[in-house]
Formats: structure tokens, C-alpha cells, sequence
């Protein structure tokens, strides 16, 4: 027998689609609201329209499915899709028009069955993410630690990330380098996930005592709980943290940091199945991605400019350099870039105005580290 939410409610006129000016007839969460259709691993997001019932296909439908390839295996009229909701949240019903190949969700072909956000289901040979806006909010944060354009990578790790119904995930594992900023990577997926609401506390002392590290968990219950394992030996002896993290009676979801797998499962001697581990790549893997990087940094900053406004040289420069702290490294030369650009012909300004104690001349030789800038000789 199929497992189906709850009946919804008779649809009653609900709040604007967070991201359209139309009305919808069921009542939706503003986060929660599912938004579109990712065809995983491509760069294709499909919009849903902001009425209640729509039509999937590759024919003239509501929601236009591209064709990828030389097969056409999609129906041109394939599934029917409804907004549903109540108080557990909201999903999709999918019911399939006697499609030629099939709809197919958890248990193979099926007919008529419900999807949420996060959850995957196909049509014939076309996977589909469903996403609300704080899933397509993460896949945007995801994007700049793993890559803009790697849309398999994120996609697999949006479904890695997804919590079940009933907010619950697995500890989450983030390996990583020096500099790879995997506690702004933590906080993001607290941000966009089911506990946003509640409590992130991070753990200062995780080689502390039951007692010391109590009031942590204790003011982190049914919220999360960041812990970096960085600067500590697989030898350290984390008998008590291991404990708690994984005792459901404060209901944490934990989110944990290392360089590297080892270290970690040795730390904690547990087994790295116990994680859904994400690796983050370091910054000189995708120099590709160096100035869509900068430029989120820059807006990060509250500045108006951007990276296209340097010579095309400068840029190039910038793309070919190591940045051996990651993205440390960038986002330091990003608040840099922003001043440089706001003062272009004064660097002693230019350094004032980020309060920075730093020299003009310190400040000139950290651009040029990086190639934004030529340092010229003095007698230029």
C-alpha cells in the first residue's frame, strides 16, 4: 500500500508565491512553497506555475521538460502534478497519463504517489529534484564550495543533505583544507534546512568533559551542533563528545569538520558510514569559478562593484594564482578588491576605508600577491 501524507485541507486562497505575483489556492510556508523541477545534473530548472494543478511533458504543457539527447522518451502529456498542503508541510501529487515509458518514484513504476521537496522522481529516462526555495537557496551557497557549473555534484548533495519528514538527518560530515570556510559551509546548511528556526551552537572544547560539554547540547536541542575536529590528534580522547552526538536525547543534528577521513573516524572511532561526508575542493581545483567567487564575496561586503571592472589581465592573474588559504584567501582579497575599486587612484584611502591598520604599501603588496595589481618598481 502506497504511504501518503496527510489529506490536505480544501484549498483555501493562500499567500503569494514567494517568487511570483499570482495567488495559489493552497496555503504554503514561504520557505517551504516548492518553486520547481531540477533536471539533475543539467544546468535546466523548471519554474512551476503558480496555479494548483499543472501538466509535465514535452509537448505544450505547463512545465516543458527539454529534451536532452536524441532520445525522446518523455511523453508530450506525462504526469499531472497538484499542489497539495496542510500542517505537516507541503508536496506534490504526481499522477502519470498513461505515459508511453513510465513515472517512477521509491518503488519503481507507479501511477499516483506523493513527492517533497528534495525528493527525486522520473520521468522515463528524465530525473527530476523537486525544490523549494530554501533547497534552491542552498544549491546557490553549494555552488561556491563545489562549483557553479559541477550540476551532478550539487544535486547529489542536495539529496545527501535532505533531512526526512520529520526534520531528522545524519551527522553530517565537511573535509576540506585550510582556509575552505567549511564553518560558513555548516551554517548555511542549518540555515536552509527544517531546524532553521532553531538553535546552531557551536562546540569550543570538544575534548571537554560529559559535564562541560552538556550546556552545548543542551542549548543546541532539535537545533545544530558545529564541531571542529581541525586542530585535534586521532589519539585525542573524545569519549564523552562521541557520546552525546550520538544520543537522540537532545535530538541535534551534528555537523562536523576535519581535513581528512581518517582523522576524523579515528578521532571519534566510528565508521565513516555513520557521516554523509561532502569534500570541499580547494580553490585553485576550479579557477574557473575565481571571479563568480569574488563577485559573492564583493556583494557579501555591501560593495556595488564587481571583477569585471579590472583589466582582463588582472583577472587572468587572479584566476592562475595558488590561493593556498582558500577561501580564506578570497574573501580577504575580495574586501581588498572592493576598496581598490571605490578609491582606484588612491591606495592609502583605498586602505583607510576598510579600517584596516595595514599601510597603503601593505596593502599594495596583498593585491599584488595575488595578481590583482602590478607592483611597479619605486623609480616608476
Amino acid at each position: 500500500m502506497k504511504k501518503k501524507p496527510p489529506a490536505a485541507p480544501p484549498p483555501a486562497t493562500g499567500p503569494t508565491d514567494p517568487e511570483g505575483a499570482e495567488k495559489i489556492g493552497v496555503t504554503l510556508h514561504a520557505a517551504e512553497s516548492i518553486l520547481s523541477l531540477r533536471v539533475v545534473g543539467t544546468e535546466h530548472d523548471l519554474r512551476l506555475p503558480p496555479k494548483n494543478v499543472f501538466v509535465v511533458g514535452t509537448g505544450d504543457v505547463d512545465v516543458r521538460v527539454p529534451v536532452l539527447g536524441d532520445q525522446r522518451m518523455v511523453s508530450r502529456r506525462h504526469a499531472e502534478l497538484t499542489r497539495q498542503g496542510s500542517d505537516d508541510g507541503t508536496w506534490l501529487q504526481v499522477v502519470d497519463l498513461a505515459s508511453t515509458h513510465g513515472t517512477y518514484f521509491t518503488k519503481g513504476r507507479e501511477r499516483d504517489f506523493p513527492v517533497r521537496a528534495g525528493e527525486r522522481f522520473r520521468l522515463a529516462d528524465t530525473d527530476l529534484l523537486v525544490m523549494d526555495r530554501s533547497l534552491t537557496r542552498l544549491r546557490d551557497v553549494l555552488g561556491g564550495f563545489f562549483g557553479f557549473t559541477q550540476h551532478q555534484l550539487l544535486d547529489d548533495h542536495l539529496a545527501l543533505l535532505r533531512e526526512n519528514d520529520l526534520g531528522q538527518g545524519d551527522p553530517i560530515l565537511l573535509l576540506g583544507d585550510v582556509g575552505s570556510e567549511r564553518g560558513h559551509l555548516a551554517d548555511a546548511i542549518h540555515r536552509h534546512s527544517r531546524r532553521r528556526d532553531l538553535p546552531f551552537r557551536e562546540v569550543k572544547a570538544p575534548a571537554a568533559d560529559r559535564a562541560t560539554l552538556m550546556p552545548d547540547f543542551e542549548a543546541a536541542t532539535h537545533g545544530t551542533l558545529y564541531v571542529s575536529l581541525d586542530n585535534l590528534g586521532s589519539r585525542t580522547p573524545l569519549a564523552p563528545l562521541i557520546n552525546l552526538l550520538f544520543d537522540r536525547a537532545y535530538d541535534v543534528r551534528p555537523i562536523i569538520t576535519a581535513r581528512d577521513l581518517p582523522q576524523v573516524c579515528g578521532a571519534l572511532n566510528v565508521a565513516a558510514t555513520r557521516f554523509k561526508v561532502l569534500t570541499v575542493p580547494p580553490v585553485c581545483a576550479r579557477p574557473e569559478d575565481i571571479p563568480a567567487l569574488l563577485d559573492m564575496m564583493l556583494a557579501e561586503w555591501g560593495s556595488p562593484h564587481r571583477v569585471a571592472e579590472l583589466p582582463p589581465e588582472r583577472l587572468a592573474a587572479m584566476c592562475a594564482f595558488g590561493w593556498p588559504q582558500n577561501r580564506a584567501d578570497l574573501r580577504a582579497t575580495a574586501r581588498r578588491l572592493g576598496a581598490l575599486l571605490a578609491h582606484p587612484k588612491n591606495l592609502s584611502a583605498a586602505a583607510r576605508s576598510i579600517g584596516t591598520a595595514a599601510s597603503a604599501e601593505s596593502f599594495r603588496v596583498a593585491l599584488a600577491r595575488v595578481g590583482a595589481i602590478v607592483v611597479q618598481p619605486r623609480d616608476d
